[in-house]
């Protein structure tokens, strides 16, 4: 009896174990990259404007990011100096994924490369 308790209780946490990871790997799928560009950055306060949407669709937003905040350059090869890395200036087309859990406010990811692996070609009209 000892031993059917004991293994019922092995298979419930095998089986919620397999849960959350399959919970997980469904979250890190369901992260989406956003596509923006470039409006403003300020490395000092750790914020950087970015336009996405197109013609009435625009929207600027302020977007914030932190100490874990991965940075990527056009070759596809991570960037060490942050915001205050030349790249990251005006007009630069960006691809941002935000953070979850509490830094669900912050920017987890930017890129400046299409993650997606489709290019992209900047429409002028985007830039007011």
């Amino acid at each position: 009896m000892k031993k059917f308790f004991a293994l019922s209780g092995l298979l419930t946490a095998l089986v919620c174990g397999v849960m959350i990871a399959q919970d997980q790997k469904r979250t890190d799928a369901d992260a989406r990259d956003v596509r923006g560009r470039i409006v403003r950055v300020d490395p000092d306060k750790n914020t950087i404007v970015v336009r996405t949407g197109e013609n009435d669709q625009a929207k600027e937003q302020e977007l914030r990011v932190s100490d874990s905040t991965k940075y990527w350059g056009n070759d596809q090869k991570a960037l060490t100096n942050g915001l205050k890395d030349r790249s990251f200036r005006e007009g630069s087309e960006v691809w941002y994924r935000m953070g979850t859990g509490d830094q669900s406010r912050n920017i987890s990811e930017l890129r400046l490369f299409n993650p997606s692996g489709t290019t992209t070609t900047p429409k002028e009209n985007n830039r007011h």
